[in-house]
């Protein structure tokens, strides 16, 4: 007893300190799961805060280098030098083309547009398809003239001078390409109604999207501001990669801005933009890429709290373990020590029993022989008891022990019945119960070993001797079911609780049978011996109403011939 109080003293330390570890390992593990968790979201904002100032810094440049020549370069051209000779004007548009890509050509005019005549400056390493061929120049502007593409500006041009605009924008399409054009218009009066002069440049929008914005976005890309883990990509107006490639970079930090793709400032020109100008947006984006650093540190962080975590279920598992374990020997330790104080009283019970009848007859006193006959039916009855409890315990000892052997043979069911009702009749005679035997003549054989088979039925039938109450009944039946034959022992006593049934079998275990004594090896040894034989056990119970134990044993056949197996 006191054994066992120590066993389950231990197993309840033993899961204090479980919980206890498995707390502190959940919460270290919890508590580095944030920190991990807390740095990704921390360095992910870092990341993106960094990628919008970079696209700001991207669409900044952007718009200030395509609107500068707009803005800054066409006012500064005085009216005075806007002449096909001008060496002044040729120098302006040689500083021009050198500071900025993306000009192709120049124009001027002086006169009213509907009569004046245009002059065109281009560089000399990248002509415009639509002008005369020149031959090699060795200066890097080329004067030239085309009266087509002259008498188009120019008529364009008078439509928005009529309107009395500072500044005239338009797209002309001339062959494959598209240019857009800003012209700069120079009038006579302060109240704008008779132009008389004017500046403009041509941008072709096909050379921009091949080249102008990767070089903008690759210089920009070079600041120290910007950093190399930066990448730039531009998207046209119908979703297509002008600069970089759009990957599946989802759940990277980025940030995306929309550039019009204007080379002039919208609020120098008319409110309502022209039927004839394309107002298109592109969309610049920046995108921060993986940091070898970072991505080192998370690869190790993930791997400590992956570490982390299969120990911590490692220890907690293992812990789970010896708890269970130590319940198991507790249990048994329990089950052990009372099954030695049952078998003890088990044993103690009958012999006294006997002492005293034993005493009595040699005494003689008041002997008589109906006295005599009923204390010696009373002894049989406790030598049948002790002798029941001794066979258990051998069988118990040879089951574990493996050293029993089984000689089968071909045994009638109605011999098995009728040998366990010759032990018990004095028993079921003395306790006046009812026995009603169910087995018919016509039944096969089956193949089993005499002595263990009435070990078998005798515990059934001392079992249900000993549960029963007021009603005294015992039926035993045999019958054929397929390819074997059913035996069951049915009393009306004391059943058995639905939660104990799958116990029932199990050493040492006695359930709510404890106030009717029995060592808690009968079933065990029952359930052994049948398994032993190739057959199977049943248990249908009602609390309080009955219980019915079925056996079923495989019938003999031909092919079967005796053998002697290990117990």
């Amino acid at each position: 007893m006191f054994r066992a109080l120590t066993s389950r003293l231990m197993q309840r330390l033993i899961g204090i300190v479980a919980l206890g570890v498995l707390l502190s390992a959940g919460s270290l593990v919890w508590l580095g799961y944030r920190a991990v968790t807390e740095w990704r979201q921390s360095a992910t904002e870092s990341a993106t805060r960094r990628a919008e100032a970079a696209v700001d810094l991207l669409v900044r440049a952007l718009t200030r280098d395509m609107r500068s020549l707009q803005t800054m370069v066409l006012p500064a051209v005085p009216q005075s030098e806007i002449s096909g000779t001008s060496f002044a004007l040729l120098r302006t548009v040689a500083a021009a083309f050198a500071k900025y890509p993306y000009p192709e050509a120049f124009f001027a005019w002086s006169g009213a547009p509907a009569d004046a005549r245009m002059a065109f400056y281009v560089r000399s390493e990248r002509l415009p398809s639509w002008l005369p061929s020149h031959e090699p120049y060795e200066l890097p502007v080329v004067t030239a003239s085309d009266p087509e593409m002259s008498q188009r500006l120019l008529e364009r041009i008078a439509r928005d001078g009529k309107l009395g605009r500072r500044f005239s924008t338009f797209d002309v399409q001339e062959g494959n390409a598209t240019y857009q054009v800003v012209a700069s218009l120079r009038y006579a009066d302060a109240a704008y109604t008779r132009p008389v002069s004017g500046i403009g440049f041509m941008v072709n929008m096909e050379w921009v999207r091949r080249r102008y914005f990767q070089e903008l976005a690759d210089q920009v890309q070079r600041l120290p501001a910007v950093g190399n883990d930066l990448v730039y990509t531009v998207i046209d107006g119908q979703g297509q990669p002008v600069v970089g490639a759009v990957g599946d970079r989802r759940a990277a930090p980025s940030a995306a801005r929309a550039v019009p793709l204007l080379f002039f400032d919208p609020t120098l020109v008319a409110m309502t933009a022209p039927a004839d100008l394309r107002h298109e947006v592109w969309t610049a984006k920046a995108t921060v890429s993986d940091d070898p650093m970072q991505l080192a540190a998370g690869v190790g962080t993930q791997r400590a709290l992956t570490f982390g975590a299969a120990t911590t279920l490692l220890l907690v598992v293992s812990l789970l373990l010896s708890v269970q374990g130590l319940r198991a020997k507790a249990d048994l330790t329990a089950l052990q020590s009372d099954f030695v104080s049952t078998v003890t009283h088990e044993l103690k019970t009958p012999i006294a029993t006997m002492k005293a009848i034993a005493e009595t007859f040699v005494s003689g006193r008041g002997m008589t022989p109906e006295i005599s006959r009923k204390w010696g039916m009373h002894a049989l009855h406790e030598v049948q008891r002790l002798s029941r409890l001794i066979d258990n315990m051998l069988a118990y000892a040879r089951m574990t022990d493996v050293a029993d052997v089984y000689t089968f043979e071909p045994l009638a069911p109605q011999a098995l019945i009728e040998d366990v009702l010759r032990e018990y009749s004095s028993r079921l005679e003395h306790a006046d119960f009812e026995v009603v035997v169910d087995a018919g003549n016509t039944l096969p054989a089956v193949r089993a070993d005499r002595r263990a088979m009435s070990l078998v039925f005798g515990n059934l039938v001392d079992n249900a001797i000993r549960y029963s109450r007021d009603r005294r009944y015992l039926r035993l039946g045999a019958r054929v079911q397929g390819t074997g034959v059913v035996i069951e022992v049915a009393d009306r006593g004391m059943g058995i609780p639905g939660k104990d049934l799958p116990h029932v079998t199990r050493k040492f275990f006695r359930g709510r049978t404890e106030e009717r004594g029995g060592s808690g090896l009968g079933l065990a040894i029952v359930d052994r011996i049948v398994a032993d034989h190739g057959g199977s056990l049943g248990f249908e119970s009602v609390v309080g109403d009955h219980t019915t134990v079925s056996v079923t044993l495989p019938v003999e056949s031909d092919r079967h011939a005796e053998t002697d197996s290990p117990g």
